[in-house]
């Protein structure tokens, strides 16, 4: 009796698995192609704070030439911190198709961001340069692959 019992459980088991198995989506899901009124709101929020540190790359740039590593690491771990939060924000509400790009963009400029956060503690101007450079490229990058609203 325990066996039959036992066999009856397996194959109620191998029914059950093959049934989900073989069931599939009843729906299809389109990808939207529009910005929603939402969407747009949200982009236009954080795409405004993301601008509005263009004023701090300047100051960013003025520490690496004056050699004030101080100055350079707050800048960057503050207010520009803050922009990376808000652009990976940001890129959550991008359609499908821009994503990539901006996330990669995004991706970049924290990697330049990095170099240069090891070029202040190695307080060397021409490192630290060079990734400023490859920062704000990025940055203007980024602000041109985003839509404006």
């Amino acid at each position: 009796m325990s066996r039959v019992r036992a066999w009856m459980m397996v194959m109620i088991g191998l029914v059950a698995a093959l049934l989900v198995s073989c069931s599939g989506p009843t729906t299809t899901v389109k990808i939207p192609t529009t910005y929603s009124n939402t969407q747009l709101d949200l982009i236009s929020n954080y795409l405004t704070t993301i601008e509005d540190n263009s004023v701090r790359l300047g100051q960013l740039e003025a520490g690496i030439t004056a050699g004030d590593w101080q100055t350079v690491r707050t800048v960057m771990r503050g207010p520009l911190g803050q922009m990376i939060l808000d652009m990976r924000n940001l890129n959550r509400n991008l359609l499908t198709k821009d994503q990539k790009p901006a996330i990669e963009t995004t991706r970049g400029i924290v990697t330049h961001l990095l170099a240069l956060d090891q070029a202040a503690i190695d307080e060397d101007i021409p490192a630290a340069q060079k990734a400023f450079k490859a920062v704000k490229q990025d940055y203007e990058d980024y602000l041109k692959l985003v839509p404006q609203v």
